[in-house]
């Protein structure tokens, strides 16, 4: 009895983990892929044409 809550809180937490580690990892692909689409087109204008 005792073990099949304490596994159905563990069962919870770990999902709540990996909800949040998905959502955390989301968002630092969301902002390095900003940051880079903000930073090449300037690496592109300071390289020389042609």
């Amino acid at each position: 009895m005792f073990f099949a809550i304490d596994s159905g809180s563990m069962l919870h937490r770990f999902i709540a983990d990996s909800v949040l580690i998905a959502h955390l990892g989301f968002v630092l692909f969301v902002v390095l892929g900003g940051v880079l689409r903000g930073v090449s087109p300037y690496h592109y204008r300071s390289a020389p044409p042609g």
